[in-house]
């Protein structure tokens, strides 16, 4: 499953979710601080600075560049 972190007033965070919804795959939006508070956000990713922080099957793949090549590439060898 993908789980797409994201925030307010992000234009990546907002393509990654058009981009997780026209995918076709199973995914989840968790919003930060609805969902998530800043601080448990950065215990869980500790490295991450930036939004979106995208997971594929609790993996941290990266971001929106990432999460795109990704579906591409699957989509690819489909």
């Amino acid at each position: 499953m993908i789980e797409v972190y994201t925030k307010d007033g992000c234009v990546f965070c907002t393509r990654a979710k058009a981009l997780a919804e026209e995918s076709g795959y199973e995914y989840k939006i968790i919003h930060m601080p609805r969902d998530i508070s800043r601080e448990d956000l950065m215990a869980k990713f500790p490295t991450s600075r930036t939004m979106p922080i995208i997971t594929i099957d609790n993996e941290n793949v990266g971001g929106y560049n990432e999460l795109k090549y990704i579906i591409e590439e699957r989509k690819a060898s489909d």
